[in-house]
């Protein structure tokens, strides 16, 4: 699934990931759950709806690489100058 945090920064975004990933792990169900899970914030990991989600999904595949259970972040930057993003134009996701 999908959550959409609007005007949220990355350290807000892994809080609230970190939060559903714990909701979701918590040891008082009768069944164990593990949950994997990859976010990606605009305009830092990319600029575009596409290009967003596909940071986060590539964040998710390396949660999952790295053992699974856990929460990881896109490590894709788009480059910036003092002026804001290099070579695009920035538009909302």
């Amino acid at each position: 699934f999908t959550v959409i945090l609007p005007n949220c920064g990355a350290d807000e975004v892994a809080a609230s990931a970190t939060r559903v990933w714990a909701g979701i792990c918590d040891n008082s169900h009768d069944v164990s759950l593990t949950a994997s899970a990859g976010y990606a914030t605009y305009p830092d990991n990319a600029t575009t709806r596409r290009g967003l989600i596909g940071a986060a999904d590539e964040a998710l595949y390396r949660a999952k690489s790295a053992g699974r259970n856990q929460v990881m972040g896109s490590t894709h930057l788009q480059p910036r100058t003092a002026l804001g993003l290099v070579g695009q134009q920035a538009t909302q996701p």
